[in-house]
């Protein structure tokens, strides 16, 4: 049973674990909107920042004004590629906006790091334009193999640190409900617990091994 898709996130509601990076989020929206602006999005792989970053793009674009590439794969032509920012395709009334996600932002070469700076300079992100940069790496040395400096790039978007304090609990407790709700389900809360920690906090590879009936009866 795949429950990844099945209990991927369509709502804020939805998000587990991440009480605090999501009203930051819908706070700083609220006042400020999600257009114009970039999101620098940090976390361990399987808490959330893909999530987060489909929340936001359903709030501003239709799919197809969505585009997404990995830090690696984002070649010297991205100036060329996305110079045409300011325009969006078939525009629907509701959801006018265009969104550029980068994952694994990291991993960004320097002629690309140079390019986005000036794309995401202060005045220059269209008011319908965001854009979404997700890494696993916190330390800023770390960033683009070192070989630039990550400060201003990071300092021209809105940071959000996905915390892994707290998180096992109300994760193992949600992760119970939904293997009883599936017929998966045949172990104490606790065990939930040891097997959040056991998949290293990605709420991704927990959801999976209960899909793959990990917590039935005497499963291992």
């Amino acid at each position: 049973m795949n429950l990844i898709e099945l209990y991927h996130p369509k709502r804020w509601e939805d998000l587990v674990g991440q009480p605090k990076a999501v009203a930051m989020l819908r706070s700083s929206a609220s006042r400020r909107g999600w257009g114009g602006r970039a999101f620098w999005i940090i976390g361990k792989s399987g808490q959330g920042k893909g999530c987060i970053c489909d929340l936001i793009a359903n709030e501003l674009a239709e799919p197809w004004n969505v585009e997404r590439a990995a830090g690696a794969e984002v070649n010297p032509d991205l100036q060329r590629r996305w110079e045409s920012m300011s325009h969006t395709f078939g525009m629907s009334a509701s959801k006018s906006g265009r969104v550029f996600q980068i994952n694994e932002s990291h991993r960004l070469g320097s002629r690309a790091v140079n390019i986005l700076k000036e794309l995401t300079d202060t005045g220059q992100i269209p008011s319908h334009v965001v854009w979404l940069f997700t890494s696993t790496y916190s330390e800023e040395g770390l960033l683009f193999d070192g070989s630039e400096d990550a400060s201003p790039l990071i300092g021209r978007c809105s940071e959000v640190r996905l915390t892994t304090q707290g998180l096992a609990k109300p994760v193992a407790a949600w992760g119970k409900e939904i293997a009883e709700r599936h017929g998966l389900d045949g172990r104490p809360v606790e065990d939930y617990v040891r097997k959040f920690n056991d998949c290293g906090g990605s709420i991704r590879r927990f959801l999976q091994a209960i899909g793959d009936g990990c917590m039935m009866g005497d499963a291992p």
